[in-house]
């Protein structure tokens, strides 16, 4: 399940909501702290959505999704369980986190059922490194590789550089952060630039930037601060692939009810995903 470490590749919501971490996101305040560490009034433990193609020449079946969430008694996620359906497959995926005190273990089992009888299985497991509450290294395994991902940080504890290893190749992605918020994310060939909402992300709301950061262990702290806002727009171009996401939210009593993401890329066309967040 290792796959190219930048969103193409990635639906909306696993993509940008490894969630509400993440994929995958406000107040702008001078007390950015305060702000940061302001938590959601409950527990996000579902998520369901709906992804439909707007083209009908690119038309790769539409797509719905049940995201469950499990925590522990320090309120960290410990499962997370998923069940997708599309006219072409269903898919069963179960994430369990462990937690030590310089490591954290994530192991994710996939079962994908297709049309026609086939099925895949595949587990991958993850061994995230701790060095004063931070991640800074994570090995990858999976049963034909392994690839590491090192992470580095600023005085602030903000992500500055996030750099993938595999076997044969290696990604180096630089962040450039502006009043609180992440603005651009720059590879040798690769460029994702974002724009943001006047709403604050609070702690609770889980999204990820990018398949090399974990939406769940980032909002705990584990990937340092998050940005101060949820995005309203990201935009990526790596040669002559394009990808524009852009996010509407709905807000109810303080908190992110439903999500809705426009997304245009060169591969897959036009798609719509909407998603219906569940409090406790």
């Amino acid at each position: 399940m290792t796959n190219n470490p930048f969103t193409k590749n990635q639906s909306c919501i696993s993509r940008f909501f490894l969630l509400m971490s993440l994929t995958c996101v406000s107040l702008v305040s001078c007390e950015s702290d305060k702000d940061e560490k302001a938590d959601a009034p409950k527990r996000l433990t579902e998520m369901t959505y709906q992804e439909t193609s707007l083209d009908d020449d690119r038309k790769d079946g539409d797509e719905s999704c049940v995201l469950q969430l499990l925590y522990d008694s320090d309120g960290r996620v410990i499962k997370e369980i998923s069940n997708s359906q599309s006219d072409r497959r269903n898919t069963k995926t179960e994430c369990t986190y462990q937690y030590g005190d310089k490591f954290i273990a994530l192991q994710i089992i996939e079962e994908e059922e297709r049309t026609g009888g086939t099925t895949r299985l595949e587990i991958e497991r993850h061994k995230y490194v701790l060095e004063n509450g931070l991640i800074v290294s994570d090995t990858i395994r999976d049963r034909s590789s392994v690839d590491i991902w090192s992470y580095s940080y600023d005085d602030e504890k903000k992500i500055k550089l996030a750099t993938y290893k595999t076997s044969n190749r290696t990604y180096e992605y630089n962040y450039v952060w502006e009043d609180g918020n992440i603005m651009k994310i720059q590879a040798k060939r690769d460029t994702c630039n974002y724009t943001y909402t006047t709403l604050p992300w609070k702690k609770g709301f889980i999204g990820s930037y990018g398949s090399h950061l974990n939406g769940y262990l980032w909002d705990a702290g584990y990937f340092g601060k998050r940005p101060l806002n949820l995005p309203a727009e990201i935009t990526e171009k790596e040669g002559s692939y394009n990808l524009r996401c852009s996010y509407e939210y709905t807000v109810t009593d303080g908190l992110i009810t439903k999500l809705k993401e426009d997304r245009l890329d060169t591969d897959f066309g036009q798609r719509t995903t909407t998603c219906t967040l569940k409090w406790e």
